[in-house]
């Protein structure tokens, strides 16, 4: 099972905590040998035991730490096949505007920030990962209305890496395309929720742009503090 690092964690007691020893540890996760602290926000492997007895999976144990909204997603499933709905989807799922643009343009900019901007850096790899759940939720909507979740968009058009807004080595140039980013999926989703009848997948894309509306914010947060000097 997986663990996200907390602050103030430390090799020895994770290892006791999972019932390991920091050798057994260190072997499920070789890259921790090179680290002399635990960066909070790291995942690493603890092995196949259970967390504090529970059995809930990754996406819960991580929703308090990630930029997400504070709601439960929809339950439900759709009423039926409906090629026309996972065609509009898969503009979401893998279009130029669309979660795997997101999340390949969000990684990017943490990479490229992390040295200089160790927190926007940060939220750029969280809002990251929820956005992998959106591509997920999507993904699974889409094999449900009889599409085929690849890589592509509404006309089997595959994603290509030259839709990612890369800006090296201007993090506000980064920032302000990940704002646009944002405000380009919410107009996308508000636009197919009109075309989409099903009460389900309306729901999900409600839901959605809740979490979008969100990252739109604290990226605009983040600008303003980098615009500011406060991140010097």
């Amino acid at each position: 099972m997986l663990y996200l690092v907390s602050e103030g964690d430390t090799l020895d007691a994770l290892a006791e905590q999972f019932g390991l020893t920091p050798v057994q540890l260190l072997r499920l996760n070789p890259g921790l040998r090179n680290l002399r602290d635990l960066p909070p926000g790291l995942i690493i492997s603890v092995g196949k035991g259970e967390r504090n007895g529970d059995d809930e999976d990754l996406h819960q144990y991580l929703r308090p730490h990630l930029p997400q909204a504070d709601e439960p997603w929809p339950e439900g499933e759709v009423q039926g096949r409906n090629l026309g709905y996972a065609e509009l989807l898969q503009e979401d799922y893998a279009g130029v505007v669309s979660e795997f643009t997101a999340i390949n343009q969000y990684i990017y900019h943490h990479i490229d920030m992390e040295e200089k901007y160790e927190s926007i850096a940060d939220l750029e790899v969280k809002v990251s990962i929820v956005e992998m759940y959106h591509l997920e939720m999507l993904g699974e909507i889409i094999k449900e209305l009889g599409g085929d979740p690849q890589y592509w968009d509404g006309r089997c058009r595959y994603w290509r890496a030259d839709v990612v807004e890369y800006f090296p080595r201007d993090p506000v140039a980064q920032l302000e395309a990940d704002i646009e980013a944002e405000k380009a999926a919410i107009a996308a989703y508000r636009a197919h929720m009109a075309m989409i009848r099903d009460p389900y997948i309306r729901s999900v894309l409600a839901r959605i742009i809740r979490d979008e509306e969100l990252h739109l914010r604290l990226f605009s947060e983040a600008l303003a503090d980098l615009e500011a000097g406060l991140l010097d």
